[in-house]
Protein backbone atom coordinates (compact mmCIF):
# COMPACT_ATOMS: atom_id res chain seq x y z
CA UNK A 1 0.00 0.00 0.00
CA UNK A 2 0.96 3.32 -0.98
CA UNK A 3 2.26 5.79 1.73
CA UNK A 4 -0.40 8.71 0.39
CA UNK A 5 -2.90 6.02 0.22
CA UNK A 6 -2.52 4.91 4.29
CA UNK A 7 -2.29 8.50 5.07
CA UNK A 8 -5.89 8.99 3.47
CA UNK A 9 -6.87 6.27 5.03
CA UNK A 10 -6.03 7.86 8.36
CA UNK A 11 -7.12 11.16 7.80
CA UNK A 12 -10.41 9.26 6.97
CA UNK A 13 -10.63 7.36 9.70
CA UNK A 14 -9.81 10.54 12.24
CA UNK A 15 -12.47 12.61 10.42
CA UNK A 16 -14.98 9.83 10.93
CA UNK A 17 -13.92 10.06 14.85
CA UNK A 18 -14.43 13.76 14.82
CA UNK A 19 -17.81 13.85 13.76
CA UNK A 20 -18.47 11.20 16.33
CA UNK A 21 -16.95 13.39 19.09
CA UNK A 22 -18.95 16.27 18.16
CA UNK A 23 -22.65 14.40 18.33
CA UNK A 24 -20.92 13.04 21.38
CA UNK A 25 -20.49 16.30 23.01
CA UNK A 26 -24.15 17.53 22.01
CA UNK A 27 -25.32 14.18 23.55
CA UNK A 28 -22.98 14.54 26.81
CA UNK A 29 -24.47 18.46 27.08
CA UNK A 30 -28.26 17.41 27.03
CA UNK A 31 -27.40 14.37 29.61
CA UNK A 32 -25.25 16.09 31.72
CA UNK A 33 -28.06 19.37 32.27
CA UNK A 34 -30.26 16.50 33.49
CA UNK A 35 -28.36 15.47 36.17
CA UNK A 36 -26.59 18.98 37.13
CA UNK A 37 -27.57 21.69 36.34
CA UNK A 38 -25.19 24.60 34.18
CA UNK A 39 -25.23 27.50 32.97
CA UNK A 40 -23.47 27.29 29.84
CA UNK A 41 -21.18 24.69 27.91
CA UNK A 42 -18.55 25.34 25.43
CA UNK A 43 -17.27 23.24 23.27
CA UNK A 44 -12.92 23.24 22.37
CA UNK A 45 -9.70 22.36 20.84
CA UNK A 46 -9.04 19.44 18.56
CA UNK A 47 -12.41 18.24 18.31
CA UNK A 48 -13.44 21.53 16.25
CA UNK A 49 -11.27 21.51 13.80
CA UNK A 50 -10.50 19.28 11.06
CA UNK A 51 -7.28 17.42 10.24
CA UNK A 52 -6.31 18.18 14.31
CA UNK A 53 -8.33 15.28 16.26
CA UNK A 54 -6.56 11.56 16.33
CA UNK A 55 -7.46 8.53 17.58
CA UNK A 56 -5.41 9.90 20.90
CA UNK A 57 -7.85 13.27 21.16
CA UNK A 58 -10.02 13.76 23.81
CA UNK A 59 -13.18 16.10 23.97
CA UNK A 60 -12.40 19.27 25.46
CA UNK A 61 -15.58 20.94 27.33
CA UNK A 62 -15.49 24.10 29.82
CA UNK A 63 -18.53 24.22 32.22
CA UNK A 64 -20.19 27.77 33.56
CA UNK A 65 -21.99 28.08 36.35
CA UNK A 66 -22.12 24.64 37.67
CA UNK A 67 -22.01 24.23 41.42
CA UNK A 68 -18.61 23.71 42.72
CA UNK A 69 -19.27 20.88 44.90
CA UNK A 70 -20.75 18.88 41.46
CA UNK A 71 -18.01 19.49 39.52
CA UNK A 72 -15.95 16.08 40.21
CA UNK A 73 -20.01 14.41 40.45
CA UNK A 74 -20.24 16.16 37.42
CA UNK A 75 -16.65 15.08 35.59
CA UNK A 76 -17.14 11.15 36.87
CA UNK A 77 -20.73 11.10 35.46
CA UNK A 78 -19.33 12.32 31.57
CA UNK A 79 -15.98 9.84 31.61
CA UNK A 80 -18.63 7.26 32.50
CA UNK A 81 -21.03 8.06 29.98
CA UNK A 82 -18.58 8.47 26.77
CA UNK A 83 -16.90 6.40 25.06
CA UNK A 84 -14.37 9.12 24.37
CA UNK A 85 -11.94 10.36 26.93
CA UNK A 86 -13.28 13.88 28.49
CA UNK A 87 -11.36 16.97 29.67
CA UNK A 88 -13.57 18.87 31.53
CA UNK A 89 -12.57 22.39 32.93
CA UNK A 90 -14.39 24.83 35.21
CA UNK A 91 -15.22 28.28 33.76
CA UNK A 92 -15.15 29.87 37.02
CA UNK A 93 -10.90 28.70 37.32
CA UNK A 94 -10.03 29.88 34.28
CA UNK A 95 -7.74 32.66 33.29
CA UNK A 96 -8.98 35.11 31.56
CA UNK A 97 -6.99 34.64 28.79
CA UNK A 98 -8.42 31.36 28.50
CA UNK A 99 -11.77 32.23 28.89
CA UNK A 100 -11.56 34.22 25.89
CA UNK A 101 -9.94 31.68 24.21
CA UNK A 102 -12.62 29.62 25.02
CA UNK A 103 -15.59 32.24 24.04
CA UNK A 104 -14.23 33.24 20.46
CA UNK A 105 -13.15 30.15 19.17
CA UNK A 106 -14.99 27.15 21.44
CA UNK A 107 -18.65 26.41 20.33
CA UNK A 108 -21.48 26.82 22.20
CA UNK A 109 -23.39 23.23 23.51
CA UNK A 110 -26.81 24.45 24.60
CA UNK A 111 -27.64 21.31 26.34
CA UNK A 112 -30.60 20.88 24.65
CA UNK A 113 -32.57 17.76 22.78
Amino acid sequence: MEFSRLYDLIEERNEEQRMKALQEAKRLSIVLGKQFPYEKAYLFGSVLEKGRFTKHSDIDMVIRGLDDAFFLKAYAFLLGESSFPIDLRPWELLDEKTRKKVEEEGAVLDGKE
